[in-house]
């Protein structure tokens, strides 16, 4: 009988879906078997690349990882503040699934090679020992090619890591920073079993086709078949030193240049070209460990569960990369670093660790141990940092000043409004967990004042317990560039064109070595902007809306300042110490540091000036000043007023620091409420 036309939509429905099933039964099948395209394909077919085998191969390495305590062996190229932030990445992916011991060896430059350093020692890694490496031109011959590859001349230095890294080094397993392991790394070391007699490197197949499909406006270097990818690569370092390596790639490299131009994708390039005359040199590893998903990777390539992904896009941020990566790498950048210190099972079956704890001079009476735990614990605790997360390039002047600033997630608006009306540089410090880290990372590429001349930010990882303020003030002037430092509260906006009158003012040699007193105001508008000079504020003052700070609360922390001669001053003014005297000061970066004992509410600022008066004039300037914005009290603020014993603890801690640090005067323990 004919057909209504609802049974012919259905029949033709049903007729699709059989022709799709067909379709994709018969790619799969094309994908999962090997190809016989060309001769050097028939012969990588040995290589076990069939998921089913790579399954039961790994399996049994994966029986015999929980016997084995040596170590895996690493090479990273790590250059630059944005490659650190990857080389994180990578470390937790790599940490989230291992279950052996690792040695890392990093090359890196003279700039990037003391970040480096501070996040391996502060994050405290059981059974990880890491060394940087900083080559020079007689090591690494290799910088001297050119590319116009996104990672520039440092992607050569994989070219000399038989040159590079210790001699007595036989092995090592090289990943790009833009790698995300999905599985236990060990296993793959262990794929150094396939090498054979010949074997010098193992790399993974090329999933683009940049290598079989040249363009007239891309003419691509030599490579064996569809070319190998050199993100991840496992190096026999003893037999590259035998083959003189360093002198088998240089020609190859020089007669590929002279009919190729420069090598567009950098030492991959050098390496495809070697492989292709030489190639017994190479053996191919499952692709599972380097599913490539840059612009032209076909991921079809490689089916099965992916061991490690790999974006290799010039487009490192903020491109269009495949939902699968930005899931797992959330899941990595989201981890808690601080769980990475608990051995697992397996580790811990390899050698106990000793506990990670900073020795500090506390006090010692059962009373202060009893009752203030929570303080002894911030004091003793040894935090994770990620020094320069993000900064813009700046060439200080032979006197010039950094503000220094620390906050949580929750002030970042206030970080820039204080940013933005502060000519100078900034040295900022995020106190965050890791999850909110990636959050404001996101955000600071949208920020404009995040990319002012002189403007960086540095991470602390957080912990439960009190806000460690003066151990974050001392990590921002660390790292400040500047012959002096201010470090100001983040709730507080600067009055506009300080920095370039401060300047001016440190042309005065006594002024440059004085702590110059910038003195504080607070109003109670939430809608408060930036003043732009002193008539401004005094108008303000005059009308009652803006007032010297805290003079109804605790009127000792700002009073010595003598608002009222201030008003009227048109040249700066010595004032005398007094007890609990806390003002914002501007001081040679070389002056003393904050005590770090200090975490939480009370006390932190008090103890600093308490010393610094003892070694530099107090000198107030009569043009200047910051005006504090109302904001809803915090978490210690709120302990501190509501809780003796938290009082107690600090005044506690106050008496001890005079006496423990020889560079703190006596003060009387005043507790201001």
């Amino acid at each position: 009988r004919a057909l209504t036309p609802r049974w012919r939509m259905s029949l033709a429905a049903r007729i699709a879906g059989l022709v799709i099933g067909v379709l994709l039964v018969n790619a799969w099948l094309h994908l999962a078997l090997p190809q016989n395209n060309s001769q050097s394909e028939v012969a990588r077919a040995a290589v076990p690349l069939m998921p089913f085998a790579e399954e039961a191969y790994e399996q049994q390495g994966r029986d015999e990882l929980s016997t084995d305590c040596s170590p895996v062996h690493l090479a990273v190229i790590c250059c630059g503040a944005e490659t650190l932030a990857h080389t994180v990445t990578l470390m937790k992916s790599i940490l989230l699934h291992r279950t052996s011991p690792l040695h890392v060896h990093f090359v890196s430059d003279n700039s990037t090679a003391p970040l480096l350093d501070t996040v391996m020692q502060s994050w405290a890694l059981p059974h990880v020992r890491h060394a940087i490496y900083i080559p020079s031109a007689h090591d690494a011959p290799s910088l001297a090619l050119n590319t116009s590859h996104y990672a520039g001349r440092v992607a050569f230095l994989k070219l000399a890591l038989e040159r590079v890294l210790p001699a007595d080094l036989p092995r090592v397993l090289a990943l790009d920073t833009d790698v995300l392991l999905l599985d236990d790394i060990a296993l793959l070391w262990q794929l150094f079993s396939l090498f054979s007699a010949d074997s010098l490197i193992g790399v993974i197949e090329n999933l683009s086709d940049w290598y079989v499909k040249p363009t007239p406006h891309r003419r691509p270097w030599p490579a064996p078949g569809r070319g190998v990818n050199t993100g991840v690569m496992l190096l026999d370092l003893d037999r590259l030193r035998s083959a003189r390596w360093g002198q088998l790639w240089p020609p190859v490299a020089r007669a590929a240049q002279l009919t190729h131009g420069p090598p567009p994708l950098a030492d991959q390039d050098v390496f495809n070209a070697v492989f292709a005359a030489h190639p017994s040199a190479y053996v191919v590893l499952p692709c599972r460990w380097n599913v490539q998903l840059g612009d032209r990777a076909d991921r079809a390539r490689c089916p099965g569960r992916p061991a490690a992904l790999h974006w290799n896009s010039r487009r490192k941020e903020g491109a269009r990369r495949p939902a699968y990566f930005l899931a797992q790498q959330g899941l990595v950048e989201e981890a808690d670093g601080y769980h990475f210190r608990s051995a697992s099972p397996t580790l811990a079956a390899c050698g106990a660790t000793p506990p990670v704890r900073h020795s500090a001079e506390l006090p010692r009476d059962s009373k202060w141990q009893t009752r203030c735990k929570d303080f002894a614990r911030a004091a003793e605790t040894v935090y994770r940092l990620h020094p320069v997360v993000a900064r813009q390039p700046y060439t200080p002047r032979a006197a010039d000043v950094t503000l220094l600033l620390q906050l949580s997630p929750d002030r970042l608006a206030r970080l820039e409004a204080a940013a933005t009306a502060w000519d100078g540089p900034v040295s900022a410090v995020l106190y965050a967990h890791d999850a909110e880290v990636a959050m404001v990372r996101r955000q600071l590429r949208e920020a404009h004042f995040a990319r002012k001349p002189g403007f960086q930010l540095h991470v602390v990882y957080a912990v439960d317990g009190p806000y460690p303020v003066n151990f974050l003030r001392n990590v921002a002037a660390v790292h400040a560039a500047t012959s002096h430092v201010f470090a100001l509260d983040i709730d507080f906006a600067p009055v506009q064109g300080l920095h370039a009158r401060l300047l001016a003012r440190l042309a005065d040699p006594a002024l440059a070595r004085a702590a110059l007193i910038v003195p504080a105001f607070e109003t109670t508008a939430y809608r408060f902007q930036s003043l732009p000079d002193k008539p401004s504020l005094l108008q303000q003052l005059r009308a009652g809306t803006i007032a010297p700070f805290r003079m109804t609360s605790w009127a000792s922390g700002h009073a010595p300042t003598n608002f009222s001669r201030w008003e009227r001053a048109t040249t700066p003014y010595e004032v005398a110490f007094a007890p609990d005297f806390e003002p914002f000061v501007v001081v040679p970066a070389s002056a003393i540091t904050f005590d770090d004992r200090f975490s939480g509410f009370g006390w932190n600022k008090v103890t600093y000036l308490a010393a610094l008066a003892r070694t530099h004039p107090l000198v107030v300037l009569p043009d200047e000043f910051a005006v504090h914005q109302p904001h809803a009290p915090s978490t210690d603020l709120n302990r501190f007023r509501g809780s003796s014993t938290y009082r107690w603890c600090q005044g506690r801690l106050r008496e001890w620091s005079n006496t423990s640090r020889p560079d703190v005067c006596a003060s009387h323990t005043h507790t201001h409420t």
